[in-house]
């Protein structure tokens, strides 16, 4: 029976479940379609409610009527809403407010009785810049402000609650200079707008882009966040927000606002500020070890800010601390008795800005340091100061970070006192006299590849002039010491004079990629710059054990460098490469980023071709390496060519001479060689002319090649060496040469030898060696084309032209013969006279048992026939004169 009851009831109330459910769908799809049929009247009566009310008219992309999803309020969304500024200046680009979607919440029930009462605001994400320009003109003054102006009946506001979400807010008054800029992740407002005095309460999380005051920043890049009423009193024009705790860059605060129409005035202060909090809110890396970070010590801090009518705002702020201590996290060392006092006000003298901090003093492991500094004149900084003590850079660094300082670690002495003033950009050094002393001082900056390490020395400042003495560091392998002076540094600091530079610089080991700020690979990316400076000049002495650059190593290195305008003349210059002594002179000069023009004048007595070919890698070429060539060869050198600092020399626009002087020459296994042997086998005339072993022995001695010396003087332009005719006598042949060879390796020359070269072999007899009298047939040899695989042509036109004058040569010596022997030709002047080419004699000696010298006996000449026809005609000649005739010979 209870069961059945039970089951009845839940039967009941589900039943009165479904009706309800069914009755409240029906009612919202009847309010729904209600308010859609009213859709263009609410809209129509919103919009112009707003404008009726502004001298600006609000421009809105779209418009929509939305109900489910702000459920249970009925919205109006204003979407993509602009405002343009109040100011008769406006132009299109100047925006007072701008917002992606503004939407105002309505109770459906009352806009169904046609009572258009907003009571909530919802605006995001969106922008707005109030401003006031230097004639008191203001851009955010866009609400009617007549009297007399019928309300409307049908719409008001009636707001309880405004939000914001990523809405950037700024302020800017021209007149009295001060520039604000506030993001604003959420706020939000709750209270009842419409009275005339009302308690608000405003929740905020935003970021302080920047607080200014006369271009100054007080604030920068600072979080914030508070919960804070605010007490408003509409008859009277006030704004009060009483004392009460925020965070501004996470650090505690005391903060209360007074504001009346003609006074505007808040302070903001701090008497448990910890210092340590303080240093963790300093240091940007949050790193475990700075969270951990150990101290004492509470900060005083005041800042006051008032306001009256336009005046320009005065703000007062003082700051003090006594007796801090801070424990550094890593290596557990303190920093004791931390003293520092100062203040700040922007109406000191005339009104201008100061900043003064009257106490700066602590204890390191590295020893005491005390200092003062005060700024003044903001707009017209005058710096002032004085340092006295020892620093420990990581200390310090660990704490407070450095700036631009990725690391460093080390000691620095600072013993002076300075007094700059800047005006529109410039720089005076009124009085700067300090020494400056580094202990093993390490660092390293932000993307920047070079690490500087050992540190040591000294320099001082005494005005303009720095003075370096004997200065010391590593960079990555290389070591440089430094002594000298660097001069007029406020000229160049305002960039109206170069810096000059007169120094010595010394070194054991010198990689010039070590002191590159970046990669090769780097450099490129980040686009070409130019590495020498236009702004500094001056002269350097340097002298370096060895400096290397990429795969090159020039030993005892000395010269004197000229620095100015882009451009380094080297002169002086000498060092060693390739083991040979390399004396002369050289310039670099940089037209545009990363081109340069190398310029050069060098000399070297003994260069030796194994290890240049070596050092060089062959010159990129595989034809002659250092394997096959040595010798040594006396150089000077004349060249001149552009230089890519990404891709290297330009080889096609080189402009070169070498005079060239070789000795102790000696090529072996040279392909070019080889072809040439080749060549002789596969023609068919040699091999009727030639023995294979007269090919073979030549082959032999043409592949170790060896040459006492020779002499030349080679050019280089437009991409190609030039050969002038040259003799090189050889273990093989005397070759006369000349010809081109060009960078691509592709080469035309031309050879001349005599074919008694390949013929030679050692004849002895009984009567001792065979000795060639010096005639023999030449042969011209033409090579041309890719040096690897050149192609090579006995050269006939050449021969013909040596046939040719060499018969011309023998029929000027006959015609010398006949003037001489029978007086023939006597009036023509061109034939010189005949003299006999001087002949070897032959030598009998005979050797007796007794070993008594017998005298020696000259050779008897052969006569040739033409010496018997000669005689024959003398003999004639004298017998005509005798009056005798023969006819012997006939």
């Amino acid at each position: 029976m209870e069961a059945q009851y039970k089951t009845s009831f839940a039967k009941r109330c589900l039943k009165i479940g479904k009706w309800l459910t069914i009755s409240m769908v029906c009612m919202m799809l009847l309010i729904s379609g209600g308010l859609y049929l009213m859709r263009d009247k609410i809209i129509g009566v919103v919009v112009s409610a707003v404008n009726k009310n502004l001298t600006t008219p609000v421009q809105v992309e779209e418009l929509t009527l939305t109900f489910w999803s702000s459920f249970p309020n009925l919205s109006v969304d204003f979407n993509h809403v602009y405002i343009a500024d109040a100011t008769t200046q406006t132009t299109v680009a100047d925006t007072l407010f701008y917002s992606d979607r503004i939407r105002l919440k309505l109770n459906p029930f009352d806009v169904l009785k046609k009572n258009y009462e907003v009571r909530e605001i919802e605006i995001f994400p969106g922008k707005g810049y109030l401003k006031r320009l230097a004639d008191g003109t203001v851009n955010y003054d866009i609400v009617k402000k007549d009297p007399n102006q019928k309300k409307s009946s049908d719409f008001k506001f009636s707001l309880k609650n405004v939000e914001f979400h990523d809405f950037l807010l700024g302020y800017n008054d021209e007149k009295v200079k001060q520039d604000y800029l506030i993001e604003f992740q959420n706020a939000e407002l709750v209270g009842d707008f419409s009275n005339v005095s009302t308690v608000l309460q405003l929740k905020t999380e935003n970021q302080i882009r920047y607080l200014k005051s006369d271009g100054i920043a007080l604030v920068k890049n600072t979080p914030s966040k508070f919960e804070v009423q605010l007490v408003i009193d509409q008859i009277n024009g006030t704004l009060t927000i009483p004392r009460t705790p925020v965070s501004i860059g996470e650090l505690p605060f005391q903060f209360a606002l007074s504001s009346t129409p003609s006074n505007l005035n808040f302070d903001l202060s701090s008497n448990g500020l910890k210092l340590t909090d303080l240093v963790k809110r300093l240091n940007h890396r949050s790193t475990q070890s700075i969270k951990d970070i150990e101290g004492t010590g509470d900060l005083i801090f005041g800042l006051q800010y008032a306001q009256t009518g336009n005046k320009k705002p005065k703000i007062d702020a003082i700051f003090q601390l006594k007796n801090g201590q801070i424990v550094e996290p890593s290596k557990n060392l303190p920093i004791r008795n931390i003293q520092l006092a100062g203040k700040f006000t922007n109406h000191a003298n005339k009104n201008s800005e100061l900043l003064e901090i009257s106490q700066l003093s602590f204890h390191t492991s590295a020893g005491p340091f005390s200092g003062q500094l005060k700024i003044s004149d903001f707009a017209h900084p005058n710096i002032k100061g004085n340092a006295n003590g020892t620093l420990d850079l990581a200390v310090i660094h660990s704490l407070f970070e450095i700036p631009t300082i990725q690391s460093t670690k080390g000691k620095v002495t600072l013993a002076g006192n300075f007094d700059l003033q800047q005006n529109q950009g410039e720089i005076k050094i009124n009085h700067c006299e300090a020494n400056i002393g580094f202990q093993e001082v390490q660092f390293q900056q932000i993307d920047d590849k070079r690490y500087y390490d050992h540190l040591n020395g000294s320099l001082f400042m005494d005005g303009n002039t720095a003075k370096i003495d004997d200065l010391r560091l590593t960079v990555g392998k290389s070591d440089v010491a430094m002594r000298g002076d660097v001069i007029n540094i406020e000229p160049y600091l305002n960039k109206r004079e170069n810096l000059n530079v007169e120094m010595q610089l010394s070194s054991v080991f010198l990689d010039v990629q070590d002191f590159s700020s970046s990669s090769k690979k780097e450099e490129i990316a980040n686009g070409r710059n130019f590495i020498l400076p236009a702004d500094i000049q001056g002269n350097v002495r340097l002298i370096s054990n060895q400096l290397v650059y990429e795969k090159h190593t020039f030993k005892q290195l000395k010269t004197n460098l000229k620095i100015g305008n882009r451009r380094i003349d080297f002169n002086e210059l000498e060092l060693k490469n390739s083991e040979a002594h390399i004396r002369g002179t050289a310039s670099i000069t940089e037209f545009s980023p990363e081109i340069f023009t190398i310029e050069t004048l060098a000399s070297t007595d003994r260069l030796s071709f194994q290890p240049l070919f070596k050092e060089w890698d062959n010159f990129d070429q595989q034809i002659i390496t250092a394997d096959q060539i040595s010798g040594f060869a006396q150089v000077k050198l004349h060249f001149k060519a552009p230089f890519d600092l990404r891709s290297g020399i330009q080889k096609k626009n080189i402009v070169a001479a070498v005079d060239l002087k070789v000795e102790e020459g000696r090529m072996k296994n040279v392909l070019a060689f080889k072809e040439i042997t080749k060549s002789l086998k596969d023609s068919k005339t040699t091999r009727l002319i030639l023995k294979q072993n007269n090919i073979n022995n030549f082959e032999k001695e043409l592949l170790d090649l060896r040459f006492e010396n020779f002499q030349n003087t080679l050019t280089i332009q437009n991409g190609t060496i030039t050969i002038p005719e040259m003799l090189i006598a050889s273990n093989a042949l005397d070759v006369r040469l000349n010809g081109t060879h060009d960078f691509d390796n592709q080469v035309d020359y031309r050879f001349s030898f005599n074919f008694r070269d390949i013929r030679k072999q050692a004849r002895m007899t009984e009567f001792g060696e065979v000795v060639d009298d010096g005639t023999g047939m030449q042969l011209f040899v033409h090579m041309f084309g890719p040096m690897d695989s050149p192609t090579i042509q006995w050269d006939q036109e050449a021969t013909k032209l040596l046939v040719k004058e060499t018969f011309e040569a023998e029929k000027q010596n006959a015609k010398a013969i006949l003037k001489s022997e029978l007086g023939l030709f006597k009036k023509d002047t061109t034939i010189a006279a005949y003299v006999p080419k001087a002949k070897l004699k032959e030598e009998i000696i005979v050797v007796s048992s007794n070993q008594k010298e017998e005298p020696e006996f000259e050779s008897v000449k052969k006569e040739t026939k033409l010496n018997k026809t000669f005689n024959k005609w003398k003999q004639e000649a004298e017998s005509d004169k005798k009056g005798k005739v023969t006819t012997e010979g006939f």
